[in-house]
């Protein structure tokens, strides 16, 4: 008995000082930390990372000492620290090529490189999750487009789909193309650091328009030269959601001139500018087309394809946007895609943008 009570007070004793908490025990087949790990790396790609973080949490909480599950914290919480216990705590090639995947996901460039070169170097026959090697070369592009290293992205995302089966060869793809769209758009023109961090939105704001714009094209003293000279009053007045925007000195241009297509929109009642809301590129077809008729003087410009057939499916005849669609579409200004569509109503991304400002550039030159 004397025996049995220092035995229990030894292990009390041992389990109190250890670091490292007891397992829980599963509750079912599928309770286990390796789905717990996948479930939560396919959680992550998806956005959804606090769901990702507890299938990181209960991986653990099952095997307390697993470096995979240490890994996927990592990447979800983009923690440093948590790459130091999964290195600890490696067991096989498979927990190690996580581990250099986590390291390429939220490391710097440098690292990132060295961790891909050991990855490449590894000898693992099976990769669960990850599938390939070439997983490797898709988030060190990644990691390249995070630190706008455009050329590399460009190859190390190339060099996944030249394998159709591997499990990132899609994404890879559109990385690629998006990335050779915005090295092409880059090289029409010089462009200001703002625009070259433009280029690689989604979504273009109103006010980013108002800025590049200003910085790209010197569009306060276009319009000055359009009117002869510059106006001390604004066409209208300034909206209350502006006034205090730190961006004010190039919205006013907007607001002196009376431009098109980012004039103040009624919001909940009141007239506002929506600085923050996105521009349509119906909207960026208004508003080339009025910079280039007030900066040319060409006043039939908005005027010239009325009473012609549209020739895009959805842009009507009758629609306020109509001539100008076809303006910035005869001028090179934006392009419809391969089903004769414009899209007026898509939000403008960066590639256009940036685009659009290098054959505007020529047209007011």
């Amino acid at each position: 008995m004397k025996n049995l009570l220092v035995a229990i007070v030894v292990t009390l004793l041992f389990i109190g000082c250890s670091n490292t908490p007891l397992p829980v025990k599963s509750t079912n087949s599928a309770d286990s930390a390796e789905q717990h790990i996948v479930t939560g790396m396919n959680l992550i790609e998806d956005g959804r990372i606090s769901s990702a973080i507890s299938q990181c949490n209960r991986a653990l909480a099952l095997e307390p000492k697993n470096s995979s599950a240490y890994s996927c914290l990592a990447i979800a919480k983009n923690d440093k620290v948590l790459l130091e216990k999964a290195d600890d705590t490696i067991e096989n090639n498979i927990d190690k090529f996580r581990y250099y995947i986590a390291n390429i996901r939220i490391g710097d460039i440098k690292s990132a490189k060295e961790f891909y070169d050991d990855s490449k170097d590894l000898e693992v026959e099976y990769l669960p999750y990850y599938q390939d090697k070439e997983s490797a070369d898709y988030f060190l592009a990644l990691n390249y487009f995070k630190y706008l290293k455009l050329e590399n992205t460009r190859e190390f995302s190339g060099n996944v789909f030249k394998n159709k089966d591997a499990k990132f060869a899609t994404q890879s793809r559109v990385l690629w193309g998006k990335v050779d769209g915005v090295i092409r758009a880059l090289s029409l023109s010089q462009f200001t650091v703002t625009a070259k961090k433009l280029v690689l939105k989604d979504k273009i704001k109103r006010v980013d328009i108002a800025v590049v714009l200003e910085d790209e094209i010197s569009l306060s003293k276009l319009m000055k030269g359009a009117f002869k000279a510059d106006r001390k009053d604004m066409a209208r007045t300034l909206s209350e959601d502006i006034l205090n925007h730190p961006n004010l000195p190039q919205i006013e241009i907007f607001y002196k001139y009376g431009l098109r297509g980012l004039e103040p929109k009624i919001s909940v009642g009141k007239e506002k500018f929506l600085p923050d809301s996105f521009i349509t590129r119906a909207d960026f077809a208004l508003l080339l087309e009025d910079i280039v008729s007030k900066a040319l003087s060409d006043k039939k410009l908005k005027t010239k394809f009325y009473g012609n057939v549209s020739s895009f499916s959805d842009v009507k005849n009758n629609g306020y946007y109509f001539n100008a669609i076809n303006t910035a579409v005869a001028r090179g200004f934006l392009k419809p895609n391969r089903n004769s569509e414009f899209r007026p109503d898509s939000v403008l991304n960066g590639v256009e943008l940036i685009e659009a400002i290098a054959v505007i550039k020529e047209e007011i030159r």
